[in-house]
């Protein structure tokens, strides 16, 4: 029998995958932070029911296209759940309702920006993300934190995915239910291991960080090809026009 010839990426043939997600619109990590900066701003800066919309818009445009199912899901369950508290404010007294009409309303603007920071990590690994970041110059006292932060929030899920399995097994909370009930010790029986859980976690990332020669002055190579394509520019549009909406409401004219 032959020798199976296998195929690695090299400096000089990198590879044009750089995405976690399945979507179909290949788009560059900057084009995506540059996408998130604007959402961040139009969102939380206006509070104009127009922008919030096309925001919103844009958001479940980007994690349906991600084919993000379970997280798109969530996300519209939770901003109608706001929203509709919001709607209801006139059902309950004025002092109240003052208070759930601003609680909503500020909970369906940072739902959006959640969401789109979600869509940015789901859909970008940490090669690409550094490797962008390098490649636009941005210090190394951002990048290394950047990077270390992109490793540390799927891998602290994980563990927190395996705290709430073990707890099942040995039958202290079966369902959301009983956590709801008892918020006190969830949170105790979450809370400990889960902080022994990122501490270990930490040391981890700090060795790999300082094995993969993250804090060093000469620039190193990435197996991940960046590059700006006709999803960039589909991205750039989306934000050219939710930079004009917000422009639109910021003078008063929608």
């Amino acid at each position: 029998m032959g020798a199976t010839k296998t195929w690695a990426a090299t400096p000089e043939r990198p590879t044009r995958e750089y995405r976690i997600g399945r979507s179909a619109l290949v788009m560059d990590p900057r084009t995506k932070l540059l996408l998130l900066l604007v959402v961040n701003v139009c969102v939380m800066t206006v509070v104009n029911t127009t922008v919030t919309f096309t925001a919103l818009a844009l958001v479940i445009l980007l994690l349906a296209e991600n084919r993000n199912w379970r997280v798109l899901l969530g996300f519209i369950l939770l901003w109608l759940l706001f929203w509709g508290l919001h709607e209801l404010t006139i059902l309950v007294p004025h002092w109240l309702g003052a208070i759930i009409s601003v609680v909503a309303k500020y909970g369906t603007r940072v739902l959006i920006v959640v969401a789109s920071a979600v869509w940015m990590l789901t859909s970008t690994t940490p090669a690409a993300f550094v490797a962008a970041l390098r490649r636009a110059h941005v210090p190394m006292a951002i990048t290394v934190p950047v990077s270390v932060m992109f490793r540390f929030f799927p891998a602290a899920w994980v563990e927190l995915r395996s705290i709430w399995d073990a707890m099942k097994l040995r039958g202290l909370f079966t369902s959301a239910t009983q956590m709801a009930a008892h918020p006190m010790r969830a949170a105790e029986y979450i809370t400990v291991p889960l902080i022994g859980a990122t501490l270990q976690m930490a040391d981890d990332l700090s060795a790999s960080a300082m094995s993969r020669g993250l804090g060093q002055p000469n620039h190193p190579t990435s197996i991940a090809r960046i590059g700006f394509g006709l999803g960039d520019l589909v991205g750039l549009a989306a934000g050219v026009t939710l930079i004009t909406v917000f422009v639109l409401a910021w003078r008063g004219v929608v």
